[in-house]
């Protein structure tokens, strides 16, 4: 744990250079810090939730949506519903919504992508009627984030690939790739299950588990691979850009399905 969290690098090079007897195997490590990630994330919401149960029975006049300590969490989830389908504002139902589309003819029924949308507004419409805003964005921000060790299972492959795009012609084979690809993700979730808890304290900490990573990776891929610093932030600079892009897109499909799943 300590090599991973303060030497970028080093597990992936002991490992490679046949030392690997001394830590603990790549994949077991993911498994293991991406458990203790949802564990962590249970934890907490768990302690926030009955925090809010024991400030409620203290406040006796407040109003049912006056909580303002998690908007800056849900603020990149809070959807702008009224302008998308006007539908919306008047049916508070899927299947309401499905009844209105089968009775259209063909040529005026929503095509696949904006159908799934309308769903899941409708959805998310509902949700915050019937549980209030800061309950509804609460829980998306809170399913969202158990979502993320699976969705960077699922990337793990992309970002192998990026690195043997980016050093084609160095000829290393993609396992060895595929070990920097874990270890740099184990190091995430370290982080994350460090950093978390803190965050619900102050939110100057989400920058950290911004930054911290890109920094890391950096040093971790001038270590590594032993290229210049100019030919390593080049290629640091597509990756993470490559990436982030591919990240972004898998986030955003994991807000919506929580959205969808939220009544």
């Amino acid at each position: 744990i300590i090599p991973l969290l303060f030497k970028p690098g080093f597990l992936t090079k002991e490992f490679l250079g046949g030392r690997r007897q001394r830590y603990l195997e790549p994949i077991r490590m993911y498994v293991f810090l991406s458990f203790l990630c949802f564990f962590i994330i249970g934890i907490v919401h768990k302690i926030g939730t009955s925090n809010e149960k024991h400030s409620s029975k203290l406040t006796t006049h407040a109003p049912v949506n006056s909580s303002d300590d998690l908007k800056y969490k849900v603020k990149w989830v809070n959807l702008n519903l009224s302008p998308i389908n006007p539908y919306i504002k008047d049916n508070a139902t899927i299947a309401g919504y499905d009844s209105l589309q089968s009775a259209l003819p063909s040529n005026e029924k929503d095509g696949i992508i904006e159908l799934q949308i309308s769903r899941m507004m409708i959805n998310y419409n509902l949700a915050r009627r019937t549980q209030g805003d800061d309950k509804a964005n609460e829980n998306i921000y809170k399913n969202t984030l158990s979502t993320i060790p699976k969705v960077f299972f699922i990337l793990l492959p992309l970002f192998g690939l990026l690195l043997k795009i980016v050093f084609v012609r160095r000829n290393i084979y993609f396992i060895n790739h595929a070990i920097f690809t874990i270890h740099f993700h184990c190091f995430l979730f370290l982080l994350f299950c460090i950093l978390y808890p803190i965050s619900t304290f102050s939110p100057w900490v989400s920058v950290l588990q911004l930054l911290l990573p890109l920094v890391y990776l950096y040093v971790a891929m001038l270590n590594v691979y032993k290229q210049t610093k100019i030919k390593t932030f080049f290629k640091f600079s597509f990756l993470t850009f490559t990436y982030g892009f591919f990240l972004l897109v898998a986030l955003l499909f994991s807000i919506g399905y929580s959205a969808f799943t939220l009544a």
